[in-house]
């Protein structure tokens, strides 16, 4: 296009460069025509181009306005005068084209208004930004510097005519284009300086990338304060900057589940109209829905690839040219000097670009990780009850891991898939040009030894998915151990179950083993490759013609070049390959896994009305398959009242919430829920935090509801026992804390939520009776009760509790059998009546020892003299065997306390005094807590420590010797072989192409000789070749046998260490050890 411009505007006389710069010991300046359209006509181009960029990120900022007092004015105002000094340039060409028509040039017109063009353009972005509030430009950083580098030979053609006066300047022309000059250089330093809107808040800590100018952030300049510190001492978390806006995972997932979520949903209809399409292959993907989110960052990489890819080619052609240059004596120095300064200049662009690559795809395999860590967990959380059977911790955690770190990994490497083939196809490209239809040999080679690739790689692909396979039966195992290392150590368990655990890791090996030796034949293969094709290639070369085709530095060192970047794609397809097999296995698991069947979000109806909850003809079953649960289920709760639910073992009650939070299949009927609502499950769930955090459950704190919940579920006296109050620190599942305690903790936090809604799932069987009945009517009763005005559904067996509910429910068989008030179903003499009675004498025999204690039994009294009046024959059987159960009670209690009390008379006191109200605060560290502190008493899990600084040479010994000490030498002593052969193939290339010159020039030496040296070039490379497979083969073998010993020593450890140490290291910590790290 810029040929054909400088055609049009010029005419005939259309060169670039001046005539004879060849000849000449200076360096030409450029043509007047080429300087007023090529180099006039590019900067203007360029912002044209790339003006739309500019738009997009003006459009989707939001920042205020830039600061007044930021570069961005003066850069407005230098621009102003940029235009104003344009305007009277172009006004001076046209007095000189009316007054001088013959001094006159319509080029320098062109010149003048294409670069108006351009200044105006830039001016009006610049206020744009502004006003928009945007940073920094790189569009505009970018224009001024092409605006600098283009009008370089235009200065110093100026300046040439001025200082040395070697020609005739127009001074007044020169003066407006010198000022020009000057301010553009103004504009492109300010730019070196990024702005500040009016609004930005900078915390302390914040990171400075997205507040750094281009150029900054072009050169990680902004980044050069942290490694300054990394240089003065081991960076720790503290000295991090905080994550940018864009990069925190709460402003990622929502996006990335916006893609996801209906490709699931659309997987779910299609196979509710057509279950047999439930297989592998049509599992929603999870790549569709990754480019849709992060397509901009793909395109932002696959750009500096295809940047970096193009600019490696300049390198071989610059060399040959240099090569040129050297062995012509004749050329001015001007030339050479220029090739050097291109050459280097390419390579630091190539730098720059590959450096912007490498830290898009990591940021981009970052974000990957994020949303897919995110989604898996969600995920989990909505798992159906049918779909939860067959998915195990360990291997949702293997998908969190190992998985998705596989996916991760590819993102720095992805670009690959196409990048890879178009280095192969450029270079063969430009060996063809240099060695012509010998490079085809070369080529149907390495054509030859894909096949064998392939094969080899859909090998490793099953290898890959058999050891997940074992990973997550492993893990599994280790899970359900380290969740019942109480009961293994009781039993004396930990051989047995080390046994299996290992004998499951052993098959884990011998998978690990094979893929190593298939690893080792990809690198044999890939390593050897380049090489054949360079000695095949120059064998065939040499045979076609052997009296023309010389070998001489020119056509080796170039070929070299060129050899050396095919070999770089043909050894990263190797790794890129595996890679490539562990990430699709690791698709295939998270497809299966997100396809599994969730929840159904639309069982339950949430709309407004009058009613709380309501349950109309409701069937309900645990899983698909299975008959239902629950059936027939029909009722009506009004606001603020409290319903119980009672009924024998195994009759629903438990389910029922189930199916209120939504948490079973609902087979048919219409289920209602007016409200927000908080679950109290009969099994307490305690999170790994201090106590109050548990309480609180990330709702912001507010002291007094706070102290007002901590009263009413009788959690004072706990506070104060506990080492340092609320803000201790609470194990893993509850373990400082005794059963009762982490009930009272769950039903506060439940509490503290305010829900309008409470579910509770039997929350006063884990306390004493006492407390239970405190908690009753400071929390639960509707006349006392703080939660008085909301909805309670309030599953017990405390019978004495009944008669203050507004409703009773009769659960028999997962139907309701009876419903009403507590007299109506006394009165009604019906299942309750025979519920009542079986319960209160199998009550007898646990509740006997505790009335003998000096807990009141009036209550129970008065459930005998209700069912008395409607039936005095079950209140005779009741106060009977009650009568018989308690003097039974009474014996062995009085025997209990003497032999106890011989023991530890103290304890007795504690445990067995009618005035003590504090049975249940007992907890595992009790003992601990009464000792002087030696660290900080509100920390109970310790924090996982990382060492920094230098790795020590025992960690490298240690590795060396879990390996071993002879296979560590005899890989180095490999690795050294390699590099000498590949240092000996190098030297005896350039001594043979020195000697193949001499012998054309001279016309000695023989088909023989070449033959010969080639022969041994080629022994070189395929003894290199060899030695690098032997050496994978003995690394791969030696870390597959260093992770067996390590594994083993490790799970050794874990299973000998005390309780104490899994009171204090949460599981999760253990099993990504066992996992990950082994």
């Amino acid at each position: 296009m810029l040929p054909l411009v400088r055609e049009l505007v010029c005419g005939s006389e259309s060169e670039l460069l001046e005539p004879g710069w060849k000849n000449r010991s200076h360096l030409p300046h450029i043509t007047s025509c080429g300087q007023h359209t090529d180099f006039s006509t590019i900067p203007t181009f360029f912002l044209c181009i790339f003006s739309p960029v500019l738009i997009y990120a003006l459009r989707h900022t939001h920042n205020a306005k830039l600061q007044s007092f930021s570069p961005v004015s003066f850069r407005i105002l230098l621009g102003g005068l940029l235009v104003l000094d344009l305007i009277a340039t172009i006004i001076y060409s046209l007095y000189l084209y009316l007054n001088k028509p013959s001094v006159f040039d319509v080029v320098h017109l062109y010149g003048d208004l294409v670069q108006f063009g351009g200044f105006c353009l830039a001016l009006l972005l610049t206020v744009a930004c502004k006003n928009r509030g945007l940073i920094t430009s790189g569009v505009i950083t970018l224009y001024w510097l092409i605006v600098i580098i283009c009008g370089a030979p235009e200065l110093r053609y100026y300046l040439s005519g001025f200082v040395y006066h070697e020609y005739p300047v127009d001074l007044c022309k020169a003066t407006l284009y010198i000022i020009s000059y000057g301010i553009s250089f103004l504009e492109l330093f300010l730019c070196c300086f990024a702005d500040r809107p009016t609004n930005l808040y900078k915390k302390e800590n914040s990171c400075p990338e997205y507040t750094a100018s281009f150029i900054n952030q072009l050169t990680f300049q902004w980044f050069t304060e942290l490694a300054v510190l990394g240089n003065k001492k081991s960076l720790e978390k503290e000295d991090l900057w905080d994550l940018n806006e864009r990069d925190k995972a709460e402003n990622l997932i929502p996006s990335f589940l916006g893609n996801l979520t209906p490709g699931i949903e659309n997987y779910r209809l299609r196979i509710k109209m057509h279950p047999e399409e439930a297989i592998p292959k049509n599992h929603p993907s999870i790549f569709g829905p990754l480019f849709k989110t992060y397509k901009f960052s793909l395109i932002a990489g696959a750009t500096f690839k295809l940047m970096f890819d193009m600019i490696q080619f300049f390198a071989p052609h610059l060399l040959k040219q240099l090569i040129k240059f050297i062995e012509d004596k004749t050329q001015p120095l001007w030339i050479g000097v220029s090739i050097v300064c291109i050459m280097f200049l390419s390579s630091l662009l190539q730098s720059m670009v590959v450096h912007q690559y490498y830290h898009t795809m990591f940021r981009l395999g970052m974000h990957v990780r994020s949303v897919l860590t995110s989604a898996v967990y969600a995920k989990a959380l909505n798992l159906s009850n049918e779909a939860r059977k067959g998915k195990s911790t360990g291997e949702i955690v293997n998908l969190m891991s190992v998985d998705i770190q596989k996916i991760q990994d590819m993102a720095p490497t992805m670009m690959l898939f196409w990048s890879a083939p178009l280095q192969i196809i450029l270079a063969i490209f430009f060996l063809w040009r240099l060695l012509g239809a010998a490079v085809l040999a070369g080529f149907f080679g390495l054509l030859a030894v894909l096949p064998l690739n392939g094969l080899i790689v859909s090998q490793m692909r099953k290898g890959h998915a058999e050891q997940m396979k074992y990973k997550d039966e492993r893990i599994k195992m280790m899970s359900e151990i380290l969740n019942g290392m109480k009961v293994l150590k009781l039993y004396a368990w930990e051989k047995s179950m080390e046994k299996m655990v290992l004998e499951i890791r052993e098959k884990e090996l011998r998978v690990l083993r094979k893929l190593s030796y298939l690893n080792a034949g990809i690198i044999f293969s890939f390593v050897c490759a380049p090489f054949l094709v360079s000695i095949v290639s120059f064998v065939v070369y040499v045979l076609i013609d052997p009296e023309n085709n010389v070998l001489t530095p020119e056509i080796c060192f170039v070929a070299l070049s060129l050899f050396d970047i095919l070999k770089m794609p043909l050894a990263l397809v190797a790794m890129v390959y595996a890679e490539a097999v562990q990430c699709a296995v690791g698709n295939t698991r998270l497809k299966e896994f997100f396809a599994a069947d969730e929840m159904d979000s639309q069982s339950i109806s949430y709309e407004k009305s009058e009613s709380s909850i309501e349950i109309k003809n409701g069937y309900f079953s645990w899983s698909s398959t299975e008959d239902a649960t629950l059936h027939d289920i029909s009722l009506n709760v009004k606001r603020g009242q409290l319903v119980a639910i009672v009924g024998r073992v195994g009759s629903g009650k438990s389910s029922l919430l189930h199916a209120l939070l939504g948490e079973m299949n609902k087979i048919a009927g219409h289920v209602h829920v007016n409200g927000s609502v908080a679950y109290v499950p009969q099994q307490a769930w305690i999170q790994n935090m201090s106590l109050q955090n548990n309480i609180l459950f990330n709702k912001p704190y507010n002291s007094k509801d706070y102290d007002r919940v901590v009263k009413n579920c009788e959690l004072k006296e706990d506070l104060a026992n506990l080492p340092a109050g609320d803000s201790t620190e609470i194990g893993e599942k509850g373990i400082n804390l005794s059963g009762g305690q982490k009930q009272r903790v769950s039903l506060a936090r439940a509490v503290y939520q305010n829900s309008e809604i409470v579910l509770l799932d039997d929350p006063l069987s884990a306390v004493d009776s006492h407390v239970g009945k405190h908690i009753f009517e400071n929390v639960i009763s509707s006349s006392t009760g703080c939660l008085a005005t909301q909805t309670r559904i309030f599953v017990t067996h405390g019978l004495t509790y009944l008669k203050h509910c507004d409703k009773v429910i009769v659960l028999k068989d997962g139907t309701i059998s009876e419903m009403g008030t507590y007299q109506q179903l006394i009165n009604n003499n019906g299942a309750f009546s025979e519920f009542l009675e079986e319960f209160l004498i199998n009550e007898s025999r646990a509740r006997g020892r505790a009335v003998s204690i000096g807990q009141e039994d009036g209550e129970v009294d008065e459930i005998l003299r209700d069912l008395g009046q409607v039936s005095p024959g079950i209140l005779q059987r009741l106060e009977s065997h009650l009568s018989q159960e308690s003097e039974s009670e009474r014996k062995s209690e009085r025997d209990f306390r003497l032999e106890f009390s011989r023991e530890n008379s103290r304890k007795s006191v504690l445990l067995h005094s009618p005035s003590s109200k504090h049975e249940e605060t007992e907890a595992l560290l009790g003992s601990l807590a009464k000792e002087k502190p030696t660290k900080d008493v509100t920390t109970l899990i310790e924090k996982e420590t990382v060492e920094t600084g230098n790795v020590k040479f025992g960690i490298y010994l240690a590795y060396f010797r879990a390996i071993g000490i002879p296979l560590t030498l005899l890989f180095f002593f490999a690795y050294v072989a390699s590099s000498i052969l590949g240092i000996l193939s190098n030297f005896y290339l350039a001594k043979l192409s020195d000697k193949e010159k001499a012998n054309a020039e001279t016309g000695n030496g023989t088909r023989n000789d070449v033959k010969m040296q080639l022969g041994v070039y080629a022994a070189l490379g395929i003894g290199q070749s060899s030695v690098v497979c032997v050496s994978s083969i003995i690394l791969t073998f030696g870390i597959v046998r260093a992770s067996k010993r390590l594994h083993a020593e490790l799970l050794g450890n874990i299973m000998k260490s005390p309780m104490a140490f899994f009171d204090v290291t949460p599981i999760g910590r253990m099993l990504n050890r066992l996992g990950k790290a082994s």
